[in-house]
């Protein structure tokens, strides 16, 4: 029988994917062959997103 996951595993989840996602992120954005760098994630957006769900 399937049992949803609680909402403290939810987002242990998600903080733990966001703090991987920080260790692996660069500061800046990096620039492409074609010159378009918007729409790339940063570790600053990694963080802004972390703090966000802690707020909820």
């Amino acid at each position: 029988m399937f049992t949803p996951a609680s909402k403290e595993d939810i987002f242990k989840l998600i903080n733990d994917d966001l703090t991987d996602a920080m260790n692996g992120l660069d500061w800046t954005v990096p620039s492409s062959a074609a010159g378009v760098s918007y729409g790339r994630f940063t570790k600053a957006v990694a963080k802004y997103i972390k703090a966000q769900v802690a707020m909820w």
